[in-house]
C-alpha cells in the first residue's frame, strides 16, 4: 500500500514536473514572439498599473498625476514604470503553478483570477509606495526598489501558493503519505 502510494505520489510530481517544464517553453515563446512584437500586453498592464496608483492617491487625499508610464505625486516625477516591474512575469509564474498542480478546474479559475488581483494590488501599493519613498528619501529609493518591496510581492506570491496547496489545490494528497 506505502509503494503504490509512494509510486503514485512520484508519477503526480512527475507530472507536474512536465507540465512545468512545458509551459515554461509556451511561456518563452509567447515572450520572444507575439508578445515582443507589439508590447500591447505589457504596454496595457505598466498604464494601468500607473493609472491605478495616480487613482489611489488622489483617492485618499493626495495629489497625483501620470503620464502612460510616469507617476508624479506633488508634482515631482517619482516612479517610471517599465515592463520588467509591471508585475506580468511574476503573474504568469503564479497562474502556472496553480494551473499544472493537481485542483478542479473551477476552483483553479477562481483562485487564479483572486491572486492575480491580489497580485496587481500590490504592485499598484508597491508603485504608490515607492512614489513617496521617491520623494521622502531619494537615498534609499534604489534599495527599497530592488529589494524591500520585491520581497514582500514575492512573499505574498509564496502566501498565496501555500495557501493553495493547504487549502484548494489536491496537491497536499502528495505529500500527505500517513498510512493511518
Amino acid at each position: 500500500m506505502i509503494v503504490e502510494q509512494q509510486y503514485t505520489h512520484n508519477n503526480q510530481l512527475k507530472t507536474i514536473g512536465i507540465r512545468a517544464v512545458f509551459l515554461f517553453f509556451v511561456w518563452k515563446l509567447l515572450q520572444f514572439t507575439i508578445m515582443k512584437e507589439d508590447g500591447a500586453i505589457d504596454t496595457a498592464i505598466t498604464e494601468s498599473i500607473v493609472y491605478m496608483s495616480s487613482f489611489f492617491i488622489n483617492l485618499f487625499g493626495g495629489e497625483a498625476y501620470h503620464t502612460s508610464s510616469t507617476l508624479y505625486i506633488n508634482g515631482i516625477k517619482s516612479v517610471f514604470v517599465g515592463s520588467p516591474c509591471n508585475g506580468l512575469v511574476i503573474m504568469v509564474i503564479f497562474s502556472s503553478f496553480v494551473a499544472i498542480t493537481p485542483g478542479r478546474l473551477s476552483t483553479k479559475i477562481v483562485y487564479i483570477l483572486v491572486g492575480l488581483v491580489i497580485i496587481y494590488l500590490s504592485n499598484t501599493l508597491r508603485v504608490i509606495l515607492l512614489g513617496y519613498n521617491y520623494i521622502q528619501d531619494m537615498e534609499t529609493f534604489n534599495f527599497n526598489h530592488k529589494y524591500t518591496y520585491v520581497i514582500i510581492v514575492y512573499s505574498i506570491v509564496f502566501a498565496l501558493w501555500m495557501l493553495w496547496i493547504e487549502k484548494f489545490s489536491l496537491m497536499k494528497d502528495i505529500f500527505n503519505t500517513n498510512d493511518q
